[in-house]
């Protein structure tokens, strides 16, 4: 099928110059949240439910991030991904109108696209659908590259985050997950994002509950032995976390090193605004308003595309061998018929004639 159209990143960085401008982008504000139970407990989903947030705890180190594989270690579906639905569900259940939100996304859709400027090798695919209001992205997987060890290395990971909460299983089913409202350039986006845990020490409103100010990702990766080791840590890895936790709103990150056989031996607390001058100090400078612009200037286009096709299911790939982004029609697409039973009922006769207001650049 020949695609709709094309973005080009090649076009998109001649149009930027060499340094990119700021761009406007709000403080991240939490909607709701939710609390996912474990597969073996059933995978519900219950709104408003804080008690998969479990507080952050001291961890004895050394400590063997092997305990418990491959025994105990219950892991994600690896070909299911996530739906929309539950993100739509939690802005309806808030009361937020969905008039208020441009675009309704898991954070993982963010991470990939806003990415692309600094790792134009990797390819990705979003699915997407307006009824006339939002554009609603859904996660579609592509297959992963395998390696020696993978399945490991992510197993060293889960265990960390079971460690700092005090979990004994380490089971990959259940989550906590924030929904944040954040406005990038003119774009109102609302985001579903799992977050790790939170710092007990801090609270916010009401009283006693955790905010965003209190919320910790937990990352782990081998320490650096050598300088090309660090710097390949700040040139790949910084960029992703500094994204992954900016866009939610998280201030901090637990990091977690460990040695080639798995030995946990340190962590350390860094804040989120940080990342960027620590890979600059380290010669490995990226700018995080490229990420940011490049984020924005893709959702205007997507969410323009969408508005010019109400009602369809789109599908957008990158293409790293050409460096682009197409966009297709999906003719059998599900995601229409799925948001048009979570929608109410007069939202897409309202809202059929109408388009979105923002006009981007086209590349």
């Amino acid at each position: 099928m020949q695609p709709l159209s094309w973005f080009s990143l090649h076009n998109w960085q001649q149009s930027q110059g060499p340094v990119p401008g700021e761009l406007h982008v709000s403080q991240p504000r939490q909607v709701t949240c939710w609390t996912k139970s474990s597969a073996q407990d059933g995978g519900k989903i219950t709104f408003e439910d804080r008690s998969g947030l479990l507080p952050f705890q001291a961890v004895q180190l050394p400590a063997n991030l092997n305990d418990g594989y491959p025994d105990l270690y219950t892991r994600k579906p690896a070909d299911k991904a996530s739906g929309v639905e539950p993100v739509i569900q939690a802005v309806l259940q808030a009361g937020l109108p969905l008039s208020e939100c441009d675009v309704i996304t898991y954070r993982n859709n963010l991470n990939k696209i806003c990415l692309t400027p600094l790792n134009p090798g990797d390819a990705w695919a979003v699915d997407a659908c307006s009824s006339g209001g939002p554009l609603c992205l859904d996660i579609h997987k592509l297959p992963q590259k395998s390696y020696p060890g993978s399945d490991k290395f992510e197993y060293y990971g889960y265990k960390f985050e079971a460690l700092c909460t005090g979990e004994q299983q380490v089971d990959a089913t259940s989550e906590f997950s924030a929904v944040v409202r954040i406005r990038l350039g003119n774009l109102r986006i609302v985001m579903a994002a799992e977050i790790d845990c939170c710092d007990p020490t801090i609270t916010g409103q009401p009283a006693g509950e955790p905010d965003l100010a209190a919320y910790l990702e937990l990352k782990t990766t081998r320490t650096p032995t050598t300088q090309q080791q660090d710097e390949n840590l700040k040139a790949f890895k910084y960029p992703r976390w500094w994204l992954q936790s900016y866009l939610a709103g998280v201030p901090r990150i637990a990091v977690g090193g460990r040695d080639d056989a798995g030995m946990l031996n340190m962590i350390e607390i860094v804040n989120t605004r940080h990342l960027p001058t620590l890979s600059s100090k380290a010669g490995q400078k990226w700018d995080p308003w490229r990420l940011l612009n490049f984020g924005n200037d893709m959702l205007t286009w997507m969410r323009k595309l969408a508005g010019q096709h109400i009602g369809q299911h789109l599908h957008f790939r990158y293409h790293p061998e050409q460096q682009q982004v197409s966009c297709e029609v999906v003719a059998d697409g599900t995601l229409p018929s799925r948001l048009a039973s979570l929608l109410p009922p007069d939202h897409a006769r309202q809202k059929a004639l109408q388009r979105p207001s923002t006009e981007p650049a086209l590349f």
